[in-house]
């Protein structure tokens, strides 16, 4: 069957406390978010619940952190 859903970069994604998490963007802030979905093929995950089309998330999600940014 077809899933709907969010393509994101999987570096994007990031495993805290056992749960799948990015970290989208909000004016000059991050804030982690729980998302599910599956990785897909060409190293991007698909997220079916967390995110919605147009969100911004940080690609590093490894090293990201909640609180204020700065977009280049």
């Amino acid at each position: 069957g077809q899933s709907s859903g969010v393509i994101i970069p999987e570096s994007a994604v990031t495993i805290r406390s056992g749960q799948k998490v990015v970290f989208r963007v909000t004016g000059d802030r991050s804030r982690a978010v729980v998302v599910e979905g599956i990785p897909v093929s060409g190293k991007r995950f698909l997220v079916e619940s967390g995110l919605s089309p147009g969100d911004l998330v940080i690609i590093s999600g490894s090293g990201a952190e909640e609180g204020e940014i700065r977009i280049w």
